[in-house]
Order: C-alpha cells, then structure tokens, then sequence
C-alpha cells in the first residue's frame, strides 16, 4: 500500500483534510498531463492545495503522513512547482521542517526563497545546508537578518567574495570581529567591498582605519557625495582612524582639533545624543570623549574622570541634566565600561539595578545646577 492510499484512509472521515486530498489527487493529474503544454494554472492549483493542506491542525502522526504524500509529489515535480511551493513556503511559520529542508538543499533557483525568509530554518540547519550545499546557497543564506555569529563566521571562512559583500550589505545583523579581519584583508583593492564596510554602524576602530588607509581616492569622492554637507566631519573621522591605527603613540586626544569638530557638529545641529553613541560603538573613544564633552559643555578632563568613576554617578547626573531617557544611560554605562575595566566583564544584574535606582533618585533639575558647577 503506497503513501497516498494510506493518507486516503486514515483521512477518509476527516471533513477539513479528505477534500483536500481529493484535490490533491485531481490536481496533481491535471498537472502531470498539462507538463508539456501551459502547465501555469494546474500549478498555481497544485501549489495552493499543498499548502492548505500544511495548514490543517493535525496531530504529529498525521502531520508526517501528510508530509511523506506531499515529499512524494514533490519527488516527481517540475521545476516550476518546485519554486512556486518555494516562494509560497517562505512565508509559512507552521511548515514541516523535512518540507523546507527538502527545498533548501535543492538547486538555488528553488532553494533561494526559503533561503532567504523561511522562519522554519533555523542555525543549525543553515549550518547544515552550507556544509552540504556549499557557497551558491550560502549567498543566499547571507542575506537573512538575525544571523548567529557563528553562522557569520562560517560564512566568513568561504573567503568567498560575493558573501563577503552581501553580509558587509546586511543591516540586518551584527558582523564579528572574525568577519571583519577576513574582509578587510579581501577588500584591499576591492571598492565593491570596501564601501559598504567602511559605511557600516558596528565597525570597529581599527578595521576601519586598516580600511580607509588603502581605499581609493573615487571612494573618498563616493563617500562625500553620499554624506553631503556632512562629509567632511566623516571623512575627517576616518582619517583620524587611519593616522591613530597607523601611528601607535598618536593621541589626538591631546590635540584641540576632536573638539574643534565636535564643536562644529554642534553648530550644525549635528551632534546628536545617537550619534555620540554610534561613535562609542565603533571605538573612537577619544572622539566619543570630545563629543560627549561639547554635549555636556564640559572640558575633556572632567568628562574622562566621569568615564572612569567606578560608581558611575557622575554619567547619572550628566545623563540626567541633558534629560538622557534611563534605557539611553543604562545603554551608555554599560558601552562604557571598557573605561572602568583593563578586561571585558559581564555587569551584573545587582550593579544594573543600582545605577538603574540612582538614575532614578536623581532631580533632573539638581543634576543641571551640578553640570552648571563643573563648567566653572
């Protein structure tokens, strides 16, 4: 007794699944007879009839018999119902994971939509799918959001230079450190690459200074272009990336030019409370320190004796004088931690709610006429 005639009988009573398996069975026919001629209606039917059938509530023993007719068809499709299911698969939640596996490690012009939105898959599928599959399919995989870092690092490893560019493109994930030295030793000479990394929230201080030192010149004229009346400020950043990354005891901490050009940015309207941030992320600290310090209208000295106090009361009353929301500061206390610890340490949950209560017992108005003090 085959698969189907089993399904048949043990769904013979059933009044949402029996139609359906009828469906199935007379669709499936008029597809199989319309495959040499214009097969497109037959497979847009076939294709809604599957899925509704992945739609029933089922128990586990009847959701595999369904799922062992539905993979026998699917063994005797054609190309194009394969991809059509593909595409309609890719948005299903409540989908056989042996269905969307089948797909996955099928040719990429089938796989590619699963690929790239299936909910189903998850890590250690991925990881299965590019050690079987290998770079075609991990082009695809590389353009979902929420990778793992260690996926990242997979991928990474291909050295494979369309993947490289696709994830330096993803806004949707958080690149490693691992990637970064990968790619930046492939985007030597290689704009294509270069460009979207040296563009990127999360990159680190020094990959993008070892970036921008051998970038070509039409890149900086790119860059410019892109960040308009804002670019000379960028563009100055970078360059104060490369001279620090290349130079070991350069401190332009020392100098007056960081806070000259936080000063400019203020005068702009540029200096934003998000982009100090961003400019903590990347790890320009003496930049963020200038930054933070025009913010404040503090000197640097003060605001580096802030960073390193171990109560962190000092960025509690800046944070609340500049009316700083408290998920903002707890955010900022925990990104500046790297001034307070030689080593990277997890903050405990005791020390969160402590400054998360001191944040609180601060008068915002009483925390202003202290900022006020310290810039005399």
């Amino acid at each position: 007794m085959d698969v189907t005639t089993m399904a048949f009988e043990a769904f013979e009573k059933s009044p949402e699944v029996a139609p359906l398996l009828v469906r199935l069975y007379d669709t499936h026919n008029l597809y199989a007879l319309a495959k040499d001629k214009d097969s497109e209606d037959a497979c847009h039917e076939l294709t809604t009839v599957m899925t509704d059938l992945m739609t029933v509530e089922l128990t586990a023993k009847e959701n595999e018999l369904i799922t062992d007719v539905l993979l026998g068809l699917m063994k005797q499709a054609q190309k194009d119902l394969k991809m059509a299911l593909s595409e309609r698969l890719s948005a299903m939640e409540n989908v056989p994971l042996r269905m969307v596996l089948s797909i996955a490690n099928d040719e990429i012009d089938i796989a590619e939509p699963v690929l790239l939105r299936s909910p189903v898959l998850q890590d250690l599928d991925l990881v299965y799918i590019l050690q079987a599959q290998g770079v075609t399919h991990g082009r695809a995989i590389a353009q979902r959001e929420g990778l793992s870092a260690s996926l990242i690092n997979m991928l990474a490893d291909t050295k494979d230079f369309k993947i490289a560019v696709t994830l330096a493109e993803n806004d949707g994930i958080n690149l490693t450190e691992h990637a970064y030295e990968i790619f930046s030793d492939m985007a030597k000479g290689q704009d294509k690459l270069a460009r979207p990394l040296l563009t990127r929230e999360d990159l680190p201080q020094d990959i993008a200074g070892k970036l921008y030192e051998f970038v070509s010149d039409e890149l900086k004229k790119n860059l410019s272009a892109r960040f308009g009346i804002g670019a000379k400020p960028v563009l100055a950043m970078l360059d104060d990336i490369a001279l620090e990354v290349a130079t070991p005891n350069y401190h332009r901490s020392e100098t007056d030019d960081l806070l000259a050009a936080a000063h400019t940015q203020q005068k702009r309207g540029e200096l934003k409370f998000a982009g100090i941030v961003a400019t903590l992320r990347r790890g320009q600290l003496s930049t963020f320190v200038a930054q933070f310090a025009v913010y404040c209208g503090l000197p640097m000295d003060t605001v580096k004796a802030m960073m390193r106090q171990e109560t962190g009361k000092g960025l509690a009353l800046a944070c609340r004088a500049k009316d700083i929301p408290k998920a903002d500061f707890v955010s900022l206390f925990l990104l500046t931690d790297r001034f307070r610890s030689a080593t990277k340490r997890v903050v405990s949950h005791k020390e969160l709610t402590r400054i998360m209560t001191m944040y609180d017992e601060i008068n915002p108005e009483d925390a202003r006429k202290i900022l006020a003090n310290s810039r005399n």
